[in-house]
């Protein structure tokens, strides 16, 4: 552990009292503490950005398993029912979403500068899936960011190219789009 950084070694102690961090221990035994508590905020992160909405789509899955998968690189398919047991639990436990602050330090002092940027993207890209970008989903995003120390002219990038992205499908393509669990289509 980190004896020299006792931050790093508190956010260790609190993760690894998850549920999502037991989990995430019983797919990958072999792995080491610190990358399941990484492995364990990665993914946290990304379904925290999926439940702000309060409307889970089936295009969201997709995408968060994608992404997961993209940033992660894991291709067994016990990661993947990882992926579904922890999105059960996050959607299940009312207190999932106080927790993401811990999740997003411990995040901020594991990875580099251009890694903690291509994982905002990746969070971006993951808010848009369902083709709704909200001011919950941004407000989260935008704490990510500074937690990230990310600069503000990213984030405003980031924010723009999501709302264009979500416009031009919108209004390109003619597939109907229902929302999991309400009546609202957008053609």
């Amino acid at each position: 552990m980190h004896e020299n950084d006792p931050l790093k070694s508190s956010l260790i102690s609190e993760i690894s009292k998850s549920d999502i961090f037991k989990n995430t221990q019983s797919i990958f035994k072999e792995m080491n503490t610190e990358k399941i508590v990484l492995l364990t905020s990665l993914i946290s992160s990304m379904i925290g950005i999926v439940l702000k909405d309060n409307k889970v789509t089936e295009d969201e899955v997709i995408y968060l398993k994608k992404q997961i998968q993209r940033f992660i690189k894991l291709e067994d398919e016990h990661f993947f029912y990882l992926i579904d047991l922890n999105l059960e639990h996050a959607k299940n436990n009312p207190s999932f979403l106080h927790h993401l602050d811990h999740y997003a330090d411990y995040i901020n002092l594991s990875l580099n500068q251009d890694n903690k940027i291509n994982f905002l993207n990746i969070l971006f890209v993951l808010s848009r899936a369902d083709l709704d970008f909200n001011k919950k989903e941004e407000r989260l995003l935008l704490k990510f960011s500074k937690r990230f120390g990310i600069e503000n002219n990213i984030f405003q990038d980031f924010t723009e190219n999501t709302q264009s992205i979500i416009e031009t499908e919108l209004r390109t393509n003619s597939k109907v789009y229902v929302l999991r669990g309400t009546n609202k289509y957008n053609i």
